[in-house]
């Protein structure tokens, strides 16, 4: 029975590779330290799996056959069960290695221009960190409503807290109105709201505002940190007719947040401050002249972080509209869960 010659003697990953190199370059070295362990080990099993993956298929084209592939293995004394087996996990590995997604830039989620617009504003309001920092926020938001010659019409004050929750939040807000006093609450799966005390049936205005209006509360308090939230796509333009300046236009991917329709543009100056001057926005999908103009007139300084304390909103010709300032923000502290659970009475 004819003997396979044995190979020189030489490294078993030599004699599997040929040519192929067994070991990074310095700079590839350099950088492969530098991962994560969990990183180096999914690098070098996707390396390894290319490698050996490249081999069987260059041999099989060489002889044509089958063969190849069992002689590659031969050496190493698998059995064609073990050989077959090997080739497979070869090949997931090496295709594995390849589905990892790519940067958020080659997705076309942040056009690099437009992201460095808001990483600019990022950094002005305190660093990344800051809003994962946050766990609970309570403030005021009083809205000021001005008469058609810009003096003040009425104010009201509404009371929010907010509690981040299982990667959402959950909100409670409060205000006076003519009938009495509301309470609107999202418990981070659904929302309820009460007038005096009483709860309200699910089909009263107040109820059916809840969820748009603690989604509301939450993202302009976040500002800018949600422009880097998971799915929000940023694109750049260089100008807009709408307004002056350079823009960031803010979308978003399907069921991302409430309204994945929605539309925002964010107007900077060419020089100057990083923060935006003012941001246009178009809910669900209607039309332009639905287009909300919103200034941005005034940041507020908590610690190293500066968040948006007062804007205005504006018609077509910058007549301010209704004002929304904050106040008495407090970061972090005690918020209980009672205060989102919807009270055991009737509803209305």
């Amino acid at each position: 029975m004819p003997v396979r010659p044995r190979l020189p003697e030489r490294s078993k990953l030599s004699a599997i590779f040929g040519d192929f190199p067994t070991r990074a370059g310095p700079e590839i070295t350099s950088k492969y330290k530098q991962m994560r362990p969990e990183s180096q080990g999914r690098s070098a099993n996707g390396f390894l799996g290319f490698l050996i993956t490249m081999k069987i298929a260059s041999a099989t084209l060489r002889s044509r056959s089958l063969a190849a592939i069992g002689s590659l293995y031969s050496d190493m004394r698998i059995d064609r069960y073990e050989t077959a087996r090997a080739c497979l996990a070869a090949a997931l590995i090496a295709f594995i290695s390849v589905l990892r997604p790519p940067p958020l830039h080659a997705q076309g989620m942040r056009a690099p221009e437009a992201d460095a617009l808001v990483v600019r504003w990022i950094e002005a309001s305190g660093g990344p960190g800051v809003w994962d920092a946050v766990k609970r926020v309570q403030y005021t938001i009083t809205t000021v409503w001005y008469n058609a010659d810009g003096s003040e019409q009425r104010r009201r004050p509404r009371f929010v807290w907010i509690r981040k929750f299982n990667g959402g939040y959950r909100v409670r807000v409060e205000r006076t109105e003519a009938e009495g006093k509301y309470v609107q609450a999202w418990d981070g799966l659904r929302g309820w709201a009460t007038l005096n005390g009483q709860l309200l049936a699910d089909t009263a205005r107040a109820a059916r505002e809840v969820e748009y209006v603690a989604g509301d509360l939450h993202y302009w308090v976040g500002l800018p940190w949600k422009l880097h939230d998971p799915g929000v796509r940023l694109t750049f333009l260089e100008s807009e007719p709408n307004a002056p300046g350079r823009v960031v236009h803010v979308t978003f991917g399907a069921n991302v947040g409430d309204h994945d329709q929605d539309r925002f543009w964010y107007y900077f100056d060419e020089a100057g401050s990083p923060m935006p001057r003012e941001v246009h926005y178009i809910e669900g999908g209607r039309p332009d002249t639905s287009r909300e103009r919103v200034r941005f007139d005034r940041w507020g300084q908590l610690g190293r972080a500066r968040f948006l304390e007062h804007r205005t909103i504006v018609d077509a010709n910058g007549r301010p509209l209704r004002s929304l300032i904050v106040s008495d923000l407090e970061v972090n502290g005690t918020i209980p869960d009672a205060l989102f659970r919807a009270p055991a009475s009737p509803r209305r």
